[in-house]
């Protein structure tokens, strides 16, 4: 993965018109030899429909897991696949993590707090796979297949 990626994303319509769906958790998944490594929660859209993310931000994540997770997180991102899927989980799987957090980790259960409120079962998107060798600061435009 580059150093320099970073990505605007977009949530749009089938008509590529931006959806303005605030909350909605997105996934960046990197991949090492073609197979998946890591999945990193990339944050939340903005009342716009928009998230931004870089490589400090996911690197900030991974250093994060590593200091309870050393030999799981033990990759270094720029030895990465440079393609990176964003994903929009499942409410069930944002409710997974939220019980997994208050089980194991739990003197942050209120971080966990944020997946009660997102608005994940609004939209319904294929993953959105992009070549972070390519990708310098760029706005994407992320087609959902359906908008509630």
């Amino acid at each position: 993965m580059n150093r320099d990626f970073s990505i605007q994303i977009q949530l749009a319509d089938a008509a590529l018109r931006p959806l303005c769906v605030a909350n909605v958790s997105i996934d960046a998944v990197l991949y090492l030899k073609g197979k998946m490594r890591y999945r990193f929660d990339a944050g939340r859209t903005n009342a716009q429909g928009c998230l931004a993310v870089t490589f400090d931000d996911i690197e900030r994540l991974r250093l994060k897991n590593q200091e309870y997770s050393l030999m799981d997180y033990n990759t270094r991102l720029d030895e990465c696949n440079d393609q990176i899927s964003f994903v929009v989980p499942t409410l069930k799987e944002l409710e997974q993590r939220r019980a997994a957090i208050q089980k194991w980790f739990p003197e942050a259960a209120s971080e966990s707090e944020k997946y009660r409120d997102s608005n994940n079962e609004k939209v319904h998107c294929k993953a959105l796979d992009v070549d972070a060798s390519r990708v310098y600061g760029e706005l994407v435009f992320w087609m959902c297949d359906s908008c509630e």
